[in-house]
């Protein structure tokens, strides 16, 4: 009888322990499934992959390669989405996606993706005159067509491109000055912040004048003549501004004994690009270029040394603009005594 419950309690902490070693042992099902749902999109400097959530993921891992060669990690996430720099356009990757478990992973399938090259501007539509029952219709011609000036002596030209898109344009000229529709030199095309508006500037122009421009589109490359509906905008320069704040000072030459250095200053001109500084006396002109930007001086100045003392100077600033723009009949002048 002893033998037989010692064999029962024997088989029973067997079965036991048997039990608490399958209760331990891992499950050889995974337990998160692969990633769906995968999607791309891109901005000028990043590629962002996104996915569908995978419930028991704690995270997701990132692989890529190109033409089955070796996967290289990309990182990991712990969000349905990845954001990495852009890749190369117009080459051929493949990214996966890998959902990671408690006790597994399992990867979705490779998914090819190519970010395209980048967008230029719209290839020309040749689009001609339409004849319809009241002859014939011409396309809108470019829209928003403004003349605006910042700088004396020019004259800013803007303007949103028409529906279809060339690159060429053809600019008439007039003004009160008794210009008439004068032909520009072909604009460049040059884009300005706002996308696809052009600029064209026109300098210099005369201060006294009114300016008014007409502008077309060319309908199709090629075409010499065959333009779109004129738009106009007239406009003139802003006024010319003169140096202000003439001012000098005297002190004993560092060079000649008994003559004295004459230090000539002015308030500086915004948008000027150099001064001519000038006077019969000493039969000189001086042109001077000032720091540009930010470290341009509240006001600039001018030295010149070994002056005689006991005469007057009739001494003259001039601001001149870009474009070599200047009013020199009008420049301010100072009376120095020595």
């Amino acid at each position: 009888m002893r033998r037989i419950l010692s064999g029962l309690l024997t088989l029973m902490l067997l079965a036991s322990a048997t039990s608490e070693s399958l209760a331990q042992r891992p499950n050889n099902k995974n337990d998160v499934a692969a990633p769906t749902g995968i999607t791309f999109s891109f901005t000028p400097t990043d590629l962002t992959i996104a996915w569908s959530p995978v419930s028991g993921a704690l995270r997701y891992d990132l692989w890529r390669r190109v033409n089955g060669s070796t996967p290289e990690s990309l990182g990991h996430s712990d969000i349905t989405s990845f954001r990495m720099a852009l890749p190369t356009r117009g080459l051929g990757y493949e990214y996966q996606v890998t959902a990671v478990g408690r006790i597994s992973y399992t990867p979705s399938a490779w998914v090819p993706y190519t970010v395209p090259f980048e967008e230029t501007a719209p290839i020309a539509v040749l689009v001609d005159p339409v004849t319809s029952g009241t002859g014939m219709t011409t396309p809108a011609g470019p829209a928003n067509f403004a003349a605006s000036s910042t700088i004396p002596g020019q004259i800013l030209l803007s303007w949103d491109p028409p529906a279809f898109y060339t690159g060429k344009y053809k600019v008439l000229r007039s003004s009160t000055g008794g210009e008439v529709n004068r032909e520009m030199p072909a604009p460049s095309g040059e884009t300005s912040s706002q996308y696809w508006a052009y600029r064209y500037t026109d300098a210099p122009v005369d201060f006294r004048w009114t300016y008014t421009y007409t502008i077309y589109a060319y309908v199709k490359p090629g075409a010499t003549e065959l333009l779109t509906a004129p738009s106009t905008a007239s406009g003139k320069s802003v006024p010319f501004v003169q140096v202000s704040g003439l001012a000098y000072s005297l002190t004993p030459s560092t060079k000649t004994l008994g003559r004295l250095d004459v230090r000539i200053s002015w308030n500086t001109v915004t948008g000027a690009e150099k001064y001519v500084v000038s006077d019969d006396t000493w039969a000189t002109t001086k042109d001077f270029i000032p720091a540009s930007g930010s470290l341009a001086p509240a006001s600039m100045s001018y030295v010149q040394p070994g002056v005689p003392t006991g005469y007057t100077f009739r001494v003259c600033v001039r601001a001149v603009y870009p474009y070599n723009v200047r009013q020199d009949t009008t420049a301010p002048c100072i009376d120095i005594k020595t």
